[in-house]
This record gives structure tokens, sequence and C-alpha cells, in this order.
């Protein structure tokens, strides 16, 4: 019997509001298994901003993050500022 599988999903990006804030959740397929990594950011336009950043580096066919540091649970808007 021969088994079928799924193509792996493409990375995505979603704005969500959690808590007070506003979460960008980025699920990036690695090999076996699919990361999500989370940001969290005081204002709505904030996030956005960072989500269409991502979706258009996603869009050219480059990796989701620039940095290494991007990467972080506590990544904040200050933080995407600096670099």
């Amino acid at each position: 019997m021969i088994g079928l599988q799924r193509a792996p999903r493409p990375a995505s990006v979603n704005v969500n509001k959690r808590g007070g804030r506003y979460v960008v959740d980025t699920s990036v397929p690695e090999t076996g298994k699919r990361l999500v990594f989370r940001q969290g950011f005081a204002k709505k336009a904030d996030a956005e901003a960072h989500a269409n950043a991502i979706r258009s580096r996603l869009s050219a066919g480059l990796a989701p993050f620039e940095t290494e540091e991007e990467k972080r649970p506590g990544f904040t808007n200050g933080d995407a500022l600096a670099l």
C-alpha cells in the first residue's frame, strides 16, 4: 500500500487581539514540524506593519525573519524599530 502525504503548508502570518494586546503569530514549516513565533505589540498599526513586513519577505521567497532576535518571544515594537 502506498501512503499519501500532504505537502507542507506554507508559512503564514496572523494578527490577533489577545488580552488587550495585538499579537503577530508567524507559523513557519521546519523539518518534520511547524514552529509558531508569537510577538506582542501595543498598537494595532504596529502589529499590522510588522506582519506586512513579514508577508512581503515571504512573498519574495525570503525567510520570514531577517535576524535571529526577531524570533524571540519577548520581541517588541521597540526592538523592531531598533533593527
